[in-house]
């Protein structure tokens, strides 16, 4: 049960629609981007995972990272700059064609998997 009372505090009603927005954005790219691969560019189911791996291992490697500059720098830094990287990356997948090439997606993927920042 949520005790309503606590969405009388701005900063908590703030940080749960940043969070939601930021959520949906990275979920929207990690199921868009398959689509987007095996639809458009006729990947194979192997070779949209294999594009997406180097992301899962960029994220594999900053979680940890990530909790450990939370407790020395604190969330603000960190959001700031996760949703920056969230921004800048969404901008990038918006200018997709059927011409980018293999490697730009990777890198876009890639660091767009730092976001787990924020």
């Amino acid at each position: 049960m949520l005790d309503f009372r606590v969405f009388k505090y701005d900063m908590f009603v703030l940080s749960n629609i940043i969070s939601a927005i930021v959520t949906v954005a990275m979920f929207t790219g990690i199921f868009l981007l398959p689509i987007y691969l095996q639809t458009l560019r006729g990947f194979t189911p192997v070779q949209s995972g294999l594009l997406m791996l180097p992301g899962a291992l960029v994220m594999m490697v900053m979680s940890p990272i990530s909790g450990a500059l939370f407790d020395k720098i604190g969330p603000r830094p960190l959001a700031l700059l996760g949703l920056a990287i969230t921004a800048v990356t969404t901008f990038e997948f918006a200018k997709l064609t059927t011409e980018t090439t293999y490697s730009t997606l990777v890198i876009i993927y890639a660091i767009r998997a730092l976001e787990c920042l924020y």
